[in-house]
This record gives structure tokens, sequence and C-alpha cells, in this order.
């Protein structure tokens, strides 16, 4: 497991928008008039080897999401007015996911379509750290990137995901170094969008994850206000359970009952390890 950190630069601090406010306020109008979708009904807490994970349910009567290998439209080209939360820089927007298991959970969108499963671009990193960095956030907040179905994207159109957790699997750095060690990409850092985003480039030549000068082999990427992670993934699922990075922060959404109580009796850590791809 490669390990960088990176010297103590002097941030550019984010521009302040309040985008966490006004995303709040645009979840509640959509939510009054059902066109925000939460998916999640039940939430449980856990713990394993000393680490807090966090199993939500799966509301029997929520709409399912729509998957990007049965879809046939771009919902963020055009997007739904209503799920529009502001512009962020010339080439990206911010949109309320439709169907969240956490509220709010935001979308970075490229404005224009740009494949999921190519290199992220500086322009990519100005927008999201921009959210991930704003001020408004009542929580610390989490940025994670799936690169395509086998990592858990559901759409195929460029975007950044940022959720708002009161503790995140990351912030147990120790125990994931142990549970689940030689697979991943870690960089510490206090540094500025160009810095991060010339490391990530690094860590995804290191764990051999370009397939050509454009696309990636899947990936998770997670990435806090001092943390960049990059797992290989393998699969998308394993025993009847899908993930995505929001996983890899030890939140897993479960289709009902019968899966919750399995997971229960089981290690999470078992599961996490068979979705990561050992080279």
């Amino acid at each position: 497991m490669p390990v960088y950190t990176l010297a103590n630069n002097d941030c550019k601090k984010s521009e302040v928008n309040m985008i966490w406010q006004t995303a709040n306020n645009i979840a509640t109008q959509a939510l009054e008039n059902n066109s925000l979708q939460p998916i999640a009904s039940q939430l449980v807490t856990t713990y394993a080897h000393g680490v807090q994970f966090t199993y939500h349910l799966r509301n029997e009567f929520a709409e399912k999401k729509p998957h990007q290998t049965t879809q046939t439209n771009n919902p963020f080209l055009p997007h739904e007015p209503a799920m529009f939360v502001a512009q962020c820089g010339l080439q990206h927007k911010v949109l309320l996911n439709k169907y969240p298991v956490i509220q709010p959970h935001l979308l970075v969108c490229a404005n224009q379509f740009v494949a999921q499963n190519t290199v992220l671009n500086l322009s990519d990193f100005n927008a999201w750290l921009r959210i991930i960095n704003d001020k408004s956030a009542q929580h610390p907040t989490l940025g994670f990137y799936n690169s395509e179905p086998t990592a858990g994207a559901s759409q195929p159109h460029r975007h950044m995901q940022v959720v708002q957790l009161t503790l995140a699997l990351i912030d147990e750095r120790p125990y994931l170094s142990h549970f689940l060690a030689g697979a991943d990409f870690v960089a510490y850092h206090n540094s500025d969008p160009q810095t991060l985003y010339t490391v990530y480039l690094k860590g995804l030549s290191a764990l051999n994850l370009m397939k050509n000068e454009q696309q990636t082999h899947p990936h998770n990427l997670l990435v806090t206000h001092n943390l960049l992670w990059i797992l290989p993934r393998s699969q998308v699922q394993t025993d009847g359970i899908y993930a995505n990075g929001l996983n890899f922060a030890g939140h897993f959404l479960l289709k009902n009952k019968t899966q919750l109580t399995w997971l229960l009796e089981h290690d999470p850590f078992d599961i996490l390890k068979k979705l990561i791809k050992i080279n």
C-alpha cells in the first residue's frame, strides 16, 4: 500500500458558496413535491473490530433506481430541474441525487457528456473540492467516485459524489491498513487541487489502473479534506451485496431484512476484501 504524505502547502481556501445550505433548502422542496425519492427506511449501527459500520435497509416501497446497464436516457443531460442545486464553475453543475441513501447527497456532474470511466481532469478536482471543502456543511464531508459499473457506477456520464458523514470509516485508517492491506493507495494531504490531482495520477499509475491514455480500470476514489484513497475493484457485488465507494466509508445499502440479518452475522471487512482487486 503506497502511502504519500504531502508537504503542508497553504491551501487555497474555497470560495464559500453555502452550497450545503442551498442543497438542504432545495431537498426540502423536492421532498414536498415528491421529486426526491429517498430509498432507505431503516438504519442499523454495528461495530466490527472496533470500527463503526452503518447498514441502511432499503425501503421496499421505494422506486427502483435506474442502473447504467438498463437505463436508456441520461438523467444529467438534461437534468431534472427539481434536482438542480447550483453551477460549479464553467464545466460542472451540482445536482441532488434523486435516490439518496444519505441526505443530502450531492452529485458534481460535467455539463457536457464525458465518459465516467475516463481519467478525471483538473477541472473535475477543482469543482469537486469546492463542494467537499464548502464551509456550510454541518458534518465532515466525504467525496467518492465510482469509475464504472464494476466499481458501483450507475451512470456513464461523468459525476463525482459528496455526502456528509458524522463518522466515516476512512477516519479509522489503522484498521483499514490492517484489514485491506496491500491493494490500495493512500495520500494524506493539505494541498491545493493541482497538487492533489498530481497525486491522484500517481496513484492510478502505482496501482496499474490505466487501461490506456484515457480509460481506467475499475476503482473507487474517496476524498476528504485531508485524505485521498484509491481502491481497485475486482467485482461490483459479493454474497448478493452490491457496493460502491460509500461502502468503503462504512455504509451498506441492503435490499431486505434477510440480507440485513445475514450481514449482522458476518464480518463486513470480509465483504470489502472480496471486492478489492489484489495485483
